[in-house]
């Protein structure tokens, strides 16, 4: 039997721009919480790096982020050193998997629904790639929206693209955002939020 390959120990770490601890504030103070969620990443961050550092260490360390700013400036200062960026969305063409999913999905739909073949329209899928900026949860979420909201799909569909959708002057999660907050109000089954909205996220938009 060949012995197997040395290939290098490594710890993933998925979702660091979600990362940071619960906020808690006794409601009969004024002070604010003395947390935040950036300080929280970069204490992370500089625990790894601190770890990276040392040459006994034997793991390599796999972040995958949103760039978010704190993030971003990290790498770019503090850690440049010792780390190496990859632009998986750009390079690897998430576009064709978010089409094959939604393909998917939708021909889930059709068949439970007994909707044509033809539906949706060929531009609605670009539309909603378009919207999605490069990141799957935003297809993923449309998928389960339609799945368990219990609803005539092609109005729930017509819901999802009456809001908001992606524009270059603006934030590309912006039509992500604005997804969340439409399943946030209109739902009145938040057991139907949850299980649409990551629990995280589902928390921050009920928090504000």
């Amino acid at each position: 039997r060949p012995p197997l390959p040395k290939w290098p120990k490594v710890i993933l770490i998925d979702g660091l721009d979600e990362c940071g601890a619960d906020q808690y504030q006794d409601a009969t103070q004024s002070n604010p919480p003395s947390r935040s969620r950036e300080g929280d990443q970069i204490e992370i961050l500089s625990i790894l790096k601190k770890a990276a550092s040392d040459p006994d260490f034997p793991f390599r360390i796999v972040i995958a982020s949103r760039p978010e700013h704190v993030i971003k400036r990290f790498f770019a200062d503090v850690a440049k050193s010792l780390t190496r960026e990859l632009f998986l969305d750009a390079k690897y063409n998430p576009d064709a998997d978010m089409a094959l999913f939604l393909e998917s999905k939708f021909a889930n739909i059709r068949r439970e629904s007994q909707l044509p073949s033809s539906w949706p329209s060929e531009g609605v899928r670009r539309t909603l790639i378009a919207n999605a900026s490069g990141q799957f949860i935003y297809v993923a979420t449309v998928g389960r929206f339609m799945e368990v909201s219990g609803g005539d799909p092609d109005e729930l569909l017509k819901q999802v693209l009456r809001l908001p959708g992606f524009k270059a002057s603006t934030d590309a999660l912006a039509p992500l955002d604005a997804l969340y907050t439409h399943i946030l109000k209109s739902s009145p089954d938040p057991p139907l939020e949850q299980s649409c909205i990551p629990a995280k996220e589902c928390k921050t938009q009920q928090q504000n």
